[in-house]
């Protein structure tokens, strides 16, 4: 009898070893451990492609076979999940219930057909609720910690359009400028010598006072708005390929020699870009989301208590 109560005892010890072994604490992350079994479950759920995540960009390949990479994506995991709650974003069975319903009358199925359609795939429906759930709650502290935060400007759309699509169309612009105008006596090399000065750091506006020949010169030496077409053709070539804040050397024109400095330079809206514009907003707003998501989680870390056990 007492033989076999040791044998027992012998295989409850061996089978209490093997499962510390399998929930070994791998870390803690702010008082909440990542176990063996986390890592292990991570596994599973790539291999069976259930985790998709744009923001953390995963490489499938690389949690595979890389424990560390696959730790560093636990523990933020871990973050993320412990902003959920101190900003208290936790979701209700009753918001998961409504998504469901919502995910159901746009693909327009009955409760019934999604519990189908999840089990040919493969995936448990309470497993589903539970990814609906995190989803949603991922949603709500990305967007009050980060999305709330993005501006992406008018300036920012035209900017990408004309770097995506600038080769292959003509544009048309309107500029705001500014010139310094030389008329009597050695235009040109008055012209160069003040170029010159500006090239060294001088100030544009305070030269522009001191310097033009303009007759109907106003302050710093603005000339207004022109659009593509509206200014003489020499100004117009001189200033085609320029951003805002960049100066012509000097340009000769039936006026005189000018300096020109582009203060604004905004595409004129055609019908093709405003057909792209929606799509460029999407994608500028996606990549910076991408970028400040990476910001702000690194930010996280350095401020969240974080162990990793050897």
């Amino acid at each position: 009898m007492n033989k076999v109560l040791f044998i027992i005892l012998a295989v409850a010890c061996s089978l209490y070893a093997r499962a510390e072994v399998v929930d070994k604490v791998l870390a803690i992350v702010s008082e909440e451990p990542i176990l063996q079994s986390d890592l292990v479950k991570l596994r599973q759920q790539l291999r069976s492609d259930k985790i998709q995540d744009e923001l953390f960009t995963i490489n499938k390949n690389e949690l595979l076979k890389d424990d560390k990479k696959a730790m560093e994506f636990l523990i933020e995991e871990r973050i993320l999940k412990s902003e959920i709650k101190r900003q208290n974003l936790e979701v209700t069975k009753e918001a998961v219930d409504d998504e469901i319903n919502k995910i159901q009358r746009r693909n327009k199925i009955s409760r019934a057909q999604l519990r189908e359609a999840l089990k040919a795939q493969g995936t448990n429906f309470a497993d589903y609720l539970d990814y609906i759930k995190e989803r949603m709650e991922r949603q709500a502290v990305i967007q009050q910690s980060i999305t709330s935060k993005i501006r992406i400007s008018e300036e920012d759309i035209n900017a990408h359009y004309l770097e995506k699509y600038g080769k292959s169309k003509k544009h048309a612009f309107q500029y705001t400028l500014s010139h310094i105008l030389f008329r009597k006596g050695d235009a040109a090399k008055n012209a160069q010598e003040t170029y010159n000065k500006i090239k060294e750091g001088k100030n544009f506006e305070e030269l522009a006072a001191q310097n033009s020949e303009d007759p109907n010169f106003t302050s710093g030496g603005s000339l207004g708005k022109f659009k593509s077409g509206e200014v003489m053709k020499e100004i117009e070539n001189a200033v085609a390929n320029l951003e805002p804040g960049d100066i012509t050397p000097p340009v000769k024109t039936q006026m005189g020699v000018h300096i020109i400095k582009v203060n604004e330079k905004k595409l004129i809206p055609s019908p093709d870009y405003e057909a792209k514009k929606s799509q460029i907003q999407a994608e500028l707003t996606n990549k910076a989301l991408k970028e400040q998501f990476r910001f702000w989680i690194e930010q996280k870390k350095k401020e969240t208590f974080i162990k990793i056990n050897s």
